[in-house]
């Protein structure tokens, strides 16, 4: 398997947690565990005013995380397959502006999940590393 082959599947396997992810928020019912801990009352204590308003953030960042995986598929599909240094540009920008409030957000409400944007982070560096030399790209 070639290198550029291989940066695609990992773009692929990071897109795919990302839209993962996003279809957990997007269709989550009640607050998770660990934010009922950060907030030290159960899902059923909330006012179901602030229920109501959490599902509608939990559904907004859901569908923000599908935007930011499918767009990462699209352009690892399109642009990025062909060479262009644009997409490589793009692609490292918007991993970082995804990952890092998600790491932040993560970390301070105690979520076990928060070591998987850091990973997304590696990962997509190192398929824009070893891509590097297949596509002459800067």
């Amino acid at each position: 398997m070639n290198k550029k082959k291989i940066a695609l599947i990992l773009l692929y396997t990071v897109s795919g947690t990302i839209i993962l992810f996003g279809l957990m928020w997007l269709f989550a019912t009640k607050l998770l565990y660990y934010q009922q801990t950060f907030l030290g009352i159960s899902y059923e204590e909330v006012a179901p005013k602030v229920a109501d308003l959490f599902l509608i953030l939990y559904k907004s960042i859901g569908a923000n995380y599908l935007v930011v995986g499918v767009t990462l598929a699209l352009l690892t599909r399109g642009p990025f397959s062909k060479g262009d240094v644009w997409a490589r540009r793009i692609i490292l920008i918007m991993i970082l502006m995804f990952a890092v409030p998600f790491t932040f957000g993560a970390l301070k409400v105690g979520s076990p999940t928060f070591w998987v944007p850091i990973v997304m982070v590696v990962v997509v560096s190192l398929a824009l590393f070893i891509s590097k030399s297949t596509n002459g790209s800067q």
